[in-house]
């Protein structure tokens, strides 16, 4: 009998594999023991696309920015194209 890892949500050794992934039949969430593992060792940290970011790499942050006293939607800044330099 092998030995499957158990499982990192609820920590049921009953998990069972499914291809190339693991299945927890209790709570239902499904894993590559491979990212496990691979978080274990240290951290990843990835973008919203699912890349691995590394020291040094240029990332763009998106913040809605709300009026002064609006309230909801319709004090939202909604933003204009802008060219370099023109402000």
């Amino acid at each position: 009998m092998s030995t499957t890892a158990p499982c990192p949500v609820c920590k049921s050794a009953f998990a069972y594999p499914t291809g190339q992934s693991l299945m927890c039949p209790e709570c239902g969430h499904e894993w590559n023991p491979e990212e496990v593992a691979a978080e274990e060792t240290g951290l990843v940290v990835k973008d919203a696309n699912g890349n691995i970011l590394h020291d040094g790499d240029d990332v763009v942050m998106a913040k809605d920015l709300f009026g002064k006293g609006a309230q909801g939607a319709e004090g939202r800044y909604q933003g204009e194209e802008h060219q370099a330099g023109g402000w």
